[in-house]
């Protein structure tokens, strides 16, 4: 797979986990675990930090279903280096293209986020509360410099964004011993690829910060098309 600068498509994986499996509910309750797992499946030593391999991952709990954990990468990943628990199944990973979009093309999206901003006296990040506040920062990511990436659609009928903002409980993580929490907001809606390079390359680096902890992961697919891209729900 070559790079996002110079290519199309994306590597997808997905590990598969039944309905209440301890070894699952004890792995999704630690985001910091959920990260180390992803990254066995990338080459050890220098280079293999998560932004070298544009690692994005999300964890989809269905109440009948169990859980769906959907890794993404632009870096060829290799499953079998992952050691996973006895009752879990991991799909072979895929080549995914994203030649599909294009200047023009709607697209309904899934977003995953950790709407923040930095404090200006420590430098610390904190929470943005609210929908007008979470939604002006997911439409400051429609620029890049001076050049707009996508345009989040307008409702014709009322006048407002086709934007869904929903606040999410809170997702634990533990690094070095010490516990802390992430603000977790899903942003769905419709929006129009103006730059699609760009666009492309924004679906493989991510929206945000925390991306290490299954946040970012930009999920969009052709509008009214009901085959999900660049990932398989």
């Amino acid at each position: 797979m070559t790079t996002p600068d110079s290519d199309c498509t994306v590597g997808l994986f997905r590990i598969r986990m039944p309905p209440r499996d301890r070894a699952a509910a004890v792995l999704l309750s630690d985001l910091h675990e959920v990260h180390r797992l992803t990254m066995h499946a990338f080459p050890d030593g220098p280079g293999n930090r998560r932004e070298d391999h544009n690692v994005l991952w999300r964890a989809d709990t269905h109440p009948a279903g169990g859980t769906n954990l959907l890794i993404q990468s632009t870096t060829q990943p290799d499953p079998e280096r992952i050691r996973p628990a006895t009752t879990w199944t991991i799909d072979p990973p895929r080549e995914i293209t994203l030649a599909h979009f294009r200047d023009g093309t709607r697209a309904r999206f899934h977003l995953r986020a950790n709407p923040t901003k930095k404090n200006h006296h420590d430098g610390k990040r904190v929470g943005l509360n609210g929908p007008e506040e979470q939604g002006a920062w997911l439409l400051r990511h429609q620029q890049c410099g001076d050049d707009q990436i996508f345009t989040v659609d307008t409702d014709p009928t009322t006048n407002e964004l086709a934007l869904v903002i929903k606040d999410e409980a809170d997702r634990a993580c533990r690094k070095g011993g010490r516990p802390f929490h992430f603000r977790s907001t899903l942003f769905t809606g419709t929006l129009t690829i103006n730059d699609a390079q760009s666009f492309r390359r924004l679906l493989h680096a991510g929206v945000g910060p925390a991306k290490s902890y299954g946040f970012g992961y930009l999920n969009a697919f052709p509008y009214p098309s009901p085959t999900l891209s660049p990932s398989v729900a």
